[in-house]
């Protein structure tokens, strides 16, 4: 077993990341980046890019293990971390999306400002679906930003030239505690006008 830190197990694990194995828990990838929790230094700016590269894999079991072991290797606080992370957040697999709220909650500080601006950013991306999908996963986000911020993407994106986002953002709003009486009404009138 090698110690932790051990650069020649940490590139020959990393290598491993990429093996086309398709088995369910016990794929090559899996294991691998189960054995990189073991050895690899926190936050090795090599490992993270390499285990944000898994939280796009085809295979949902390699998608886990990849957050397990980010969530693992992550000094809170982390912001190139949290930037890197949070693009996933309008991602339209929902798992995706909600392993990337659950790595995250873990590593990302109430109010951290990095977060607040990656969030800011989806309102305004081109492809509708990700912006869908962005109104979908924030009020997840609320225990970690301003839920009051959040609130103000969700009602910047009712405005949407997209009826889908629209009806997204107004369904989110809805779910929000947190809504002023006017706001909520704002997005019942758009769940009315669908």
């Amino acid at each position: 077993v090698a110690t932790r830190g051990n650069a020649r197990a940490v590139i020959a694990l990393s290598c491993l990341l990429c093996d086309p194995d398709e088995l369910g828990p016990t794929n090559v990838r899996v294991i691998a980046m189960r054995s990189l929790t073991k050895v690899a230094e926190k936050d090795d700016e090599s490992v993270m890019n390499a285990l944000c590269a898994r939280l796009l894999d085809k295979n949902l079991y390699v998608r886990v293990a990849a957050a397990d072991a980010l969530v693992a290797l992550t000094s809170v606080g982390n912001e190139n971390l949290i930037a890197a992370v949070a693009q996933h957040l309008s991602h339209q697999c929902p798992d995706v999306q909600h392993l990337t709220v659950r790595i995250l909650s873990q590593i990302a500080m109430q109010g951290d400002r990095t977060l607040v601006l990656q969030l800011s950013k989806l309102p305004v991306q081109k492809d509708q679906l990700a912006r869908r999908a962005a109104a979908e996963v924030m009020p997840a986000m609320s225990n970690m930003v301003d839920p009051n911020r959040i609130v103000g993407l969700l009602l910047l994106m009712l405005e949407d030239s997209s009826m889908h986002v629209k009806l997204a953002a107004a369904e989110a709003i809805l779910h929000m505690e947190c809504a002023q009486p006017d706001v909520r009404l704002a997005a019942e009138e758009v769940t009315v006008r669908s």
